[in-house]
């Protein structure tokens, strides 16, 4: 929608994000990974002064990933990431990034060869200090 050159803002603004609702199958299989800029000019700030608050990337576990991402190229889609391994002692993650709508994308996940909790990388916290705030 455009906006004439003398058309006034209405009342009101959006003062802070406030809270999500997701309606999943099985909370306990969900993951939510929240990121914030620490610098200006990387990708992340970008994209946060560009839209705002906003969902950058929904992952999705999958099988056979080689054959998922040669059919999405196949059917024109762009690929942002190919097929990438990431390793840790917990075995390998690997995983391809496509690009949705605007500067949204999915990550298909193959975790087939992998037991940690996250993803290579990260470890599980037992005792944060934060917990005790919650």
């Amino acid at each position: 929608m455009t906006k004439g050159k003398n058309h006034k803002r209405a009342e009101g603004k959006v003062l802070n994000f406030d809270h999500l609702v997701f309606w999943v199958a099985n909370a306990k299989t969900i993951t939510i990974i929240f990121e914030s800029p620490t610098s200006s000019g990387t990708e992340i700030s970008n994209d946060i002064t560009a839209h705002g608050d906003f969902v950058k990337d929904v992952a999705f576990e999958v099988q056979d990933l080689d054959e998922l991402v040669r059919r999405a190229k196949e059917a024109g889609a762009e690929i942002v990431k190919g097929v990438t391994e990431e390793k840790d002692k917990h075995g390998a993650v690997r995983y391809a990034v496509l690009k949705t709508y605007g500067d949204n994308t999915h990550t298909l996940i193959d975790r087939s060869k992998y037991k940690g909790t996250l993803l290579p990388g990260y470890e599980p916290v037992a005792d944060d200090v934060l917990n005790k705030s919650l």
